[in-house]
């Protein structure tokens, strides 16, 4: 009996190496660079720069328009597309600055996504303010000229903020922290930098 027993355990133990335990594979996303989207790069016209790349049509549906400041660490949404047609493809840059850095994030039909190499746009005159995103729900980043004074209005014309920055990033927080608390809709934010007086309008979601 003792022997049947000890056989059977032996038994129980091969089968139970012999069945390896399964175990699901993580999930990775896969990012790519499709052949639809190529030749990003920065071209001067003469009302402005803009972002210019090639598009081939081969499934890309939304392209989002990225930037990286000096002051970011990561980069910024600025702008989503959607590109359908299959020619050179143009974006005029409303506000850009000295060291900012642009690139294309794009997702094809299947839902992959990818990215262009970045290239830098580089301001013959560094008098431009940016806020981005824009429209946003709250939060926003601010970059180029040095902010001397500013005020954020309301289309009633309502100061809702104002002072004197020691910094744009001082900027940055109190205007992401009044954006957050205000409701939705269009809102002015007039500022001062040494080439002079500038309003910006940001829209609230």
């Amino acid at each position: 009996m003792k022997k049947i027993l000890m056989s059977l355990a032996v038994y129980a133990c091969i089968m139970h190496i012999a069945i390896p335990e399964m175990h699901a594979a993580p999930y990775e996303a896969v990012y790519y660079t499709p052949p639809g989207v190529s030749d990003l790069k920065i071209v001067k016209k003469p009302d402005g720069d803009y972002l210019s790349w090639r598009s081939s049509g081969t499934g890309v549906i939304t392209i989002e328009i990225e930037i990286k400041t000096a002051d970011d660490a990561q980069f910024q949404l600025v702008e989503v597309l959607y590109i359908e047609s299959n020619e050179t493809q143009y974006y005029k840059l409303k506000y850009h600055h000295l060291d900012s850095r642009y690139r294309l994030r794009f997702i094809d039909t299947e839902g992959n996504v990818g990215y262009t190499p970045s290239v830098l746009a580089i301001a013959l005159e560094g008098d431009e303010v940016m806020v981005y995103p824009n429209p946003t729900s709250g939060q926003v980043h601010i970059g180029g000229a040095r902010i001397l004074n500013y005020q954020l209005q309301d289309v009633r014309g309502e100061v809702l903020l104002a002072g004197v920055p020691g910094s744009n990033q001082e900027v940055e927080m109190l205007l992401s922290s009044e954006l957050s608390r205000v409701n939705s809709g269009v809102y002015f934010l007039k500022v001062n930098t040494k080439s002079g007086q500038k309003m910006i309008s940001i829209r609230k979601n």
